[in-house]
């Protein structure tokens, strides 16, 4: 890429991520959302430390949105980028609140959430995830039978 169209990108990009630091700072968390997304777009892929803030940022969006696979994907996104590997705190701090989120809803008794949190797993393709969703399902069948069996021995 010339070295003046890396100057035009680059001044595009500071222009929009004004914009979106603006609306993060007026609460409008979906649409800075959006602006990191479109600052991704015009980053070069060259800066390296500013894709890795611009994929944190966005992790912290949809982490705000209770978004948690979007979180652990921007997440990744930035410790990937980042050098050393694997040591960008905000972004490992971020990743870890989302998995604890998932963890709360792959948890809750709520069948709702069962479904949605499927569909998501489904969707973006984590596999793991819906297999483990199915083990802790098969779990708790087995322990729920384990437990009906011990009462009724007790009961006897």
């Amino acid at each position: 890429m010339p070295k003046k169209d890396l100057h035009i990108k680059q001044a595009a990009t500071l222009v929009v991520k004004l914009e979106e630091n603006s609306l993060f700072s007026s609460e409008n968390i979906f649409g800075a959302a959006s602006k990191y997304s479109e600052v991704l777009s015009l980053c070069p892929m060259k800066s390296k430390k500013e894709r890795v803030v611009l994929y944190s940022n966005r992790a912290q969006c949809h982490l705000l949105l209770q978004q948690p696979f979007a979180t652990i994907s921007n997440a990744t996104h930035a410790l990937c980028f980042h050098k050393p590997l694997n040591r960008h705190a905000k972004s490992l701090w971020r990743r870890a609140q989302a998995y604890d989120m998932l963890g709360q809803l792959l948890s809750m008794e709520c069948p709702s959430w069962v479904v949605r949190v499927s569909s998501c797993i489904a969707r973006v393709g984590h596999n793991r995830l819906a297999l483990k969703l199915e083990k802790t399902r098969e779990e708790n069948r087995r322990e729920e039978k384990h437990v009906s069996t011990m009462e009724m021995v007790l009961q006897n």
